[in-house]
């Protein structure tokens, strides 16, 4: 009667199996081949997993081999099947209710229904996530979330897996190293990710990046919004290495093209630390495939501003390790790097970052107080500023006199700023008339002589003298000034000199 079960009227067969399923159990115990027998004979009716649940059928049945159900019972199946799919045991098959027999859908389990997915089985749930997303009558984020599913599930269950994707192929005589599954999840547009506009969308593993790299590459890729916890897995899907060096520098660009454009990407500060990171680890490594890449790095952004400082973008040149409160502003040209990438400071000091302010960051400070307008008047309280920033040159000029001063500006008398080879400092005070002062460009008065001192200013009497202050030494600067002083306090020399 057994192998005639499949050509049964419906009611012959529920009779028979009613009867047989009685005694399953000690047939089983009694012949284990009869149950690899029976579990490959269609003869239990299916449905979907609403009908499995309410122990309906359909009028048109159709019949299954109890080795090709899914066991309706086993949540994790349930969550990957699609809710018009036949694939669970129907009717008097399907979920027991309170008062009604547990016989059948326990004895489908003891003919090895399907209680975990087989690799062709998931190569069955990938192509049907496929068709499902040519279908525009299902909502594609429920075809997203089914195939977010099915991937992790894979990810839980990989090892088992490939063991018995190779153990069958080898069966069967497959060449082993055509791993059909494999194949199929790479060549295969269903990895469920996230694009830069957070369009949800489907990709082969070659065209995205999972979450581990996602501050790496958003915005040039889509991703993978799910961790890989099983590293053979996450090897075969070749996701196991770090991104290529030429996405990550366009994923910088793409941060740094935003900002310029008042459009800054969602988590700027995440993804630039991760960005960080990610160059000081082949900063610190010690292989030549690691070191060619930090080189190459450091060859890409060269004088390009890539340093997020605040909400700003700076080039190495304007970001120091430790600035003064008194140079920190909205408009300041020279930034303190952020305290959050200072576990980086030897890759920042690598690619250029200095410990403190220089006198040529000072200088640009002073020029960046015209705002671009050379003949720029400025007020009281900008000459006091430009003021403290040459007390600070002309300290770090008194410690390092090989400090260039090229470039520097100093405010006049008529509160503007003048080129240090141009302009004098007035050690006459009143012992010459202010007709003769006006045709030189005379230091303001909140210049000190110390500051003069300290930065080489032409002092007005040698500059009447003839004489370049400029390119003397500190003890000439004095002996000289002292007599010139002299000189210029007799009237006839001072006559003399008026006719110049």
């Amino acid at each position: 009667m057994i192998p005639f079960l499949e050509s049964q009227q419906q009611s012959d067969l529920d009779k028979v199996t009613d009867k047989l399923f009685d005694k399953l159990p000690s047939l089983l115990d009694h012949d284990a081949t009869f149950k690899d027998h029976l579990g490959r004979i269609s003869f239990v009716p299916v449905g979907t997993f609403r009908m499995s649940h309410k122990q309906q059928i359909t009028p048109f049945i159709k019949l299954f081999k109890p080795i090709d159900l899914y066991d309706p019972e086993e949540n994790t199946l349930v969550d990957l099947v699609f809710e018009d799919e036949q694939v669970f045991p129907a009717g008097k098959y399907g979920i027991p209710k309170p008062r009604s027999s547990k016989k059948f859908l326990s004895n489908l389990k003891l003919l090895e229904m399907k209680s975990s997915l087989s690799p062709d089985d998931v190569i069955s749930r990938i192509n049907t996530i496929v068709k499902k997303k040519k279908m525009s009558d299902i909502p594609k984020d429920l075809i997203h979330a089914k195939a977010l599913k099915l991937f992790r599930y894979i990810d839980d269950k990989w090892d088992t897996l490939v063991t018995n994707d190779v153990q069958n192929r080898t069966t069967r005589g497959s060449n082993t190293s055509n791993h059909a599954l494999l194949k199929t999840i790479l060549e295969t547009e269903w990895i469920p990710t996230v694009d830069v506009s957070e369009k949800k969308v489907f990709s082969k593993p070659q065209n995205c990046y999972c979450q581990k790299d996602k501050d790496l590459v958003c915005l040039i890729a889509p991703i993978l919004e799910s961790k890989v916890k099983n590293k053979k897995f996450l090897k075969d899907l070749k996701w196991d290495t770090y991104p290529k060096i030429d996405k990550v520098l366009k994923q910088l660009n793409l941060c740094y093209t935003g900002v310029s454009n008042k459009q800054p990407p969602k988590n700027l500060e995440k993804i630039c630390l991760a960005i960080y990171k990610y160059m000081d680890e082949a900063y610190q490594a010690t292989d030549k495939v690691s070191k060619g890449e930090f080189d190459n790095m450091k060859r890409n952004l060269k004088n390009k501003p890539w340093i997020l400082c605040g909400n700003t973008f700076y080039s190495v040149d304007k970001v120091v390790f430790r600035l003064s409160s008194e140079f920190q502003g909205n408009d300041s040209l020279i930034v303190e790097l952020p305290t959050e990438y200072t576990r980086f400071k030897p890759l920042f000091t690598s690619m250029g970052v200095r410990n403190e302010i220089e006198i040529k960051d000072l200088i640009l400070i002073i020029k960046n107080v015209m705002k671009g307008n050379m003949d720029k008047e400025l007020s009281i309280d900008e000459i006091k500023k430009v003021i403290k920033v040459l007390e600070d040159i002309s300290k770090i000029k008194r410690e390092n006199h090989s400090e260039k001063l090229d470039g520097l500006l100093i405010p006049s008398t008529e509160n503007k700023l003048v080129n240090l080879h141009e302009i004098q400092f007035d050690d006459m005070e009143d012992r010459i008339d202010e007709e003769v002062k006006r045709e030189y460009k005379i230091a303001h008065r909140f210049v000190t002589q110390y500051i003069a001192k300290e930065l080489g200013i032409q002092t007005l009497g040698a500059k009447i003298c003839g004489i370049c202050f400029y390119e003397l030494n500190k003890l000439k600067y004095v002996v000289l000034s002292a007599l010139i002083f002299y000189i210029l306090s007799k009237p006839l020399v001072i006559s003399i000199v008026s006719q110049w």
